[in-house]
């Protein structure tokens, strides 16, 4: 990845291209200008996160299923252009949304009028996987070659070019309540990590296994790649050590720790949660009502969660006590109480996922 200024005559945007290099950056959109140089050499290479998607898709499905998995964008083809070579590949990872989107576009912009009318929910970290691209939000401007990573902030102006070149992300996406509430103000959009930087390979690695399909709802990774990025925070904020953050954040997030640890131990509860704090319960309590909800809420969402990816894994299966056994697996020890909240939050029948039909 290279920072980009303004204007920078050495800058490289994409490979080969005979269409131009960044000249400016107006509130957060980067212009095309003057024909590009050739690009720079790599020195090493990293091995994909996932396949290249090479499907062929009408622009318009293109733009329904970008909305459906990241939000409303402005999607602006290449002259001519009316399909698109790529498509989109939504999964979960331990419990959270991510998106593998690939795309031979000019660009992709999210403006004032999409914010407003979808303001957005999310931080998008996106993993280079495959070609280049540049991206862009308010004064800061990356190259991404595979392997960088950036932080994208769905509430701002961005725009991602790709000048009609193929191109691959995997987008994960970070709900912004629960990321100010771990990391408080230092998670701010432009943070750009090099695939030589150690803490970005790291989070890469941890990827790499949360892509594994046992392990979609693995909480141990995901806090490990959660300990990986907020490491990653702090050393941008020019701290080598994380400081104590103040004393309800640091509380609040380790909570959300444990529940994602402690969720499959069907004796594990908000009494246990505060135990294992060293907190009162009532303190708990009172914390969790920022997140809109209660402890004992919270941990029942993460095991509605990880049994609903899981079915979702079993599509199709014949086995009658599948259901049965994901529900004991996440957590569940009363399974008409399973049944119950299942229906309540996802409108269906667990058996329903499994079997549609």
């Amino acid at each position: 990845m290279k920072l980009i200024a303004p204007y920078d005559a050495d800058a490289v945007v994409l490979p080969t291209l005979a269409l131009a290099e960044i000249e400016s950056c107006n509130s957060g959109f980067a212009t095309l200008a003057k024909p590009a140089v050739c690009p720079k050499p790599i020195s090493w290479t990293l091995e994909a996160l996932s396949p290249l998607i090479d499907d062929v898709l009408p622009l318009e499905v293109m733009t329904d299923r970008l909305l459906k998995t990241c939000g409303r964008f402005v999607v602006v083809p290449m002259d001519g252009q009316h399909f698109v070579r790529g498509g989109t590949k939504p999964t979960r990872l331990s419990g959270q949304d991510a998106v593998t989107i690939s795309q031979n576009i000019h660009r992709i912009s999210r403006d004032a009028q999409c914010i407003r009318r979808d303001p957005g929910e999310n931080y998008f970290l996106i993993f280079q996987d495959h070609g280049q691209a540049v991206m862009c939000q308010e004064s800061t401007q990356f190259q991404m070659n595979p392997g960088d990573v950036a932080l994208i902030d769905s509430t701002k102006p961005s725009d991602f070019i790709f000048a009609g070149l193929h191109s691959q992300q995997i987008s994960v996406h970070l709900p912004r309540e629960e990321m100010h509430l771990r990391f408080g103000s230092k998670i701010q959009s432009g943070l750009g990590l090099l695939k030589q930087d150690a803490l970005g390979l790291a989070m890469r690695a941890i990827l790499v296994k949360m892509l594994e399909p046992k392990n979609h709802e693995s909480g141990h990774l995901k806090e490990a790649f959660m300990g990986v990025f907020g490491s990653s925070l702090f050393e941008r904020s020019g701290h080598g050590v994380s400081p104590r953050l103040r004393s309800n954040e640091s509380l609040l997030s380790a909570a959300l720790q444990q529940i994602s640890l402690q969720y499959q131990d069907p004796s594990f509860n908000a009494m246990g949660l505060a135990a294992t704090l060293n907190v009162p319960l009532r303190s708990l309590q009172r914390l969790f009502q920022r997140l809109g909800e209660t402890p004992s809420r919270r941990i029942l969402n993460a095991r509605l969660n990880a049994s609903h990816d899981r079915l979702n894994l079993q599509v199709g299966s014949l086995h009658t006590h599948y259901v049965s056994s994901v529900a004991y697996s996440c957590g569940f020890n009363d399974l008409s109480f399973f049944y119950r909240e299942f229906r309540k939050k996802y409108g269906v029948t667990p058996g329903h996922i499994v079997n549609p039909c």
